[in-house]
């Protein structure tokens, strides 16, 4: 058995996707609470380098990753159910989490300035 088989890559990518998201929809659901609590709301708008920052990141994800599972052949029966998952992910995280927006367009400032 070896580690690097099809079938082994999609479930580490498709498992470090979920955690991800797990991880995010808890600091959400958890931020909003403390928001809620303290009565202190402040709304903020994406500038547009970050946001168009946003979607060509999510773009070139989701097309990867739907690479990924198109050309493994050890998952021949769930590949529909594992694109539109990620997708779903995917959307959740770059477009309705802020918690994950804020923490990637610092990544990509960071990255930016090396």
């Amino acid at each position: 058995m070896n580690i690097l088989d099809d079938k082994n890559v999609v479930i580490f990518i498709e498992a470090l996707l979920c955690l991800c998201v797990l991880y995010h929809v808890m600091l959400d659901v958890k931020n909003k609470l403390v928001e809620r609590d303290s009565g202190i709301i402040a709304v903020v708008t994406r500038g547009e380098k970050s946001m168009a920052n946003i979607l060509w990141s999510y773009g070139v994800l989701c097309v990867v990753l739907t690479a990924i599972i198109d050309v493994s052949s050890d998952i021949d029966g769930f590949k529909a159910i594992l694109i539109l998952l990620n997708y779903l992910f995917l959307t959740y995280l770059f477009l309705f989490s802020p918690s994950f927006r804020n923490r990637f367009i610092l990544l990509f400032g960071v990255i930016r300035q090396d």
